[in-house]
């Protein structure tokens, strides 16, 4: 059994559920399983495009503060980027190292997948550096940062809020109240009498993005503090693998029904299978089987796949068929 203590929605939170719902319990279901340190260790394994995107987004975020402080335009994003990116890449493999000499895990700091999974990652590590100074370059000459600073920071939202401050809000059905959605957008400003929402995509354009747009959206009209009308919302998602032009729009009204009726299909869905109660150390909890949330097993999914050493499903999948090249799973002793 495992357990959670507290149940909430996001965007990331669905998306692996619709992956595979066993792993969707290894990464938000630790408490009490047979070996809880070590389901939360391998829950903050990342890959080098995780973590290339998150430090795009952190570069973005540290553009954002000093022009919101003094209007002071960064020129060194993108060495800051990648140097944030070597420096957290050479940290995995001495966590990685001295796991295997028989030391603890660190209990903070990114574990890289093919560290800690024995793969070669050399390729991965250069195209996820290539991609960090594509994404910046982009952003630097991007109309959506030209429009930016023509606006007052002083009408700009909490830029890259902690998890304490991120936007969120509760569906109205009361037994739907107790789970929080979060919708973490990286940047809402208002200007005139509209309301800007913008989440940079550190790949090329994708439709779903339109649907976590929605939620974003939503979840302004519904917040508790200063809700905002629809109609003044405008939303962007800016795909920094291209140079995407400076285009927001409109959330229809069919947009964010189908935005709630998504959210509201995954938590019942999700309180099918998981029941409150105590946990082992007394708390109030969602207990949930892990047998209750099915695996989805297939070769390209388990090989990359961070749960591979706790889950018999996946790592039957792996070592029972063919491996893909340099990408071969093997598994840390």
């Amino acid at each position: 059994m495992g357990s959670a203590w507290n149940r909430s929605w996001s965007h990331s939170r669905q998306r692996l559920f619709d992956t595979c719902e066993r792993a969707f319990h290894f990464q938000y279901y630790p408490w009490d399983e047979p070996d809880t340190d070590r389901t939360r260790f391998l829950a903050r394994i990342q890959t080098h495009e995780m973590v290339a995107g998150d430090c795009v987004h952190w570069a973005i975020a540290l553009a954002l503060r000093a022009f919101q402080r003094d209007r002071t335009v960064l020129d060194n994003l993108q060495e800051a980027a990648v140097r944030r990116f070597r420096e957290t890449c050479t940290a995995s493999k001495w966590i990685t190292d001295g796991m295997k000499a028989g030391k603890k895990p660190a209990n903070d700091g990114v574990v890289l997948h093919s560290d800690f999974y024995g793969w070669d990652g050399k390729l991965r590590y250069l195209a996820a550096r290539e991609n960090i100074g594509t994404c910046l370059r982009n952003f630097e000459a991007g109309e959506h940062w030209a429009f930016i600073r023509a606006t007052d920071p002083k009408m700009w939202e909490e830029v890259d809020p902690p998890m304490a401050r991120m936007p969120k809000f509760r569906l109205s059905e009361e037994h739907l109240r107790h789970a929080t959605v979060y919708g973490g957008f990286d940047l809402a400003l208002h200007h005139g009498d509209l309301t800007f929402v913008i989440d940079w995509k550190g790949g090329r354009r994708s439709s779903s993005a339109d649907a976590q747009l929605a939620v974003y959206a939503l979840g302004l009209t519904l917040r508790d503090k200063k809700p905002i009308p629809a109609e003044q919302i405008r939303v962007q998602a800016v795909f920094l693998g291209e140079q995407d032009p400076w285009n927001p729009r409109v959330v229809s009204a069919e947009e964010l029904d189908t935005a709630r009726q998504r959210i509201e299909a995954q938590i019942v869905l999700e309180e099918s299978r998981t029941t409150w109660t105590a946990d082992g150390r007394g708390r109030l909890a969602s207990i949930a089987d892990r047998e209750a949330f099915r695996p989805t097993p297939n070769l390209r999914k388990c090989s990359e796949c961070k749960f591979g050493q706790i889950c018999g499903e996946g790592r039957n999948v792996v070592f029972g068929g063919l491996t893909n090249g340099s990408m071969v799973a093997s598994p840390t002793k």
